[in-house]
């Protein structure tokens, strides 16, 4: 088992992990903000599983806003990553 960190934009320290066995891999973002997305897609490519934050609304402001993500940003991150499925936590 391998796991990683990345750290990601947000006001206090946070980081992205990885946790792979080398066959299937989980990403969770952590609290971030839009403007790591370039980030947050090159460290979860390819996995199966992107556990993504997403608690904003997109009414709420769009592209950034609070250091967190939308819905649709998440959305936009997994596709560009190719990630499997995607997950919303942090609501």
């Amino acid at each position: 088992m391998d796991v990683s960190f990345w750290e990601v934009e947000h006001p206090v320290k946070t980081y992205a992990v990885k946790v792979t066995d080398g066959v299937h891999t989980i990403v969770y973002t952590s609290d971030t903000s839009y403007s790591a997305k370039d980030k947050i897609v090159r460290f979860a490519k390819n996995s199966d599983l992107l556990i993504c934050e997403s608690s904003l609304l997109r009414k709420h402001g769009f592209p950034e806003i609070n250091s967190h993500l939308t819905a649709f940003q998440a959305g936009i991150i997994a596709k560009e990553a190719n990630v499997g499925k995607l997950m919303l936590t942090h609501f």
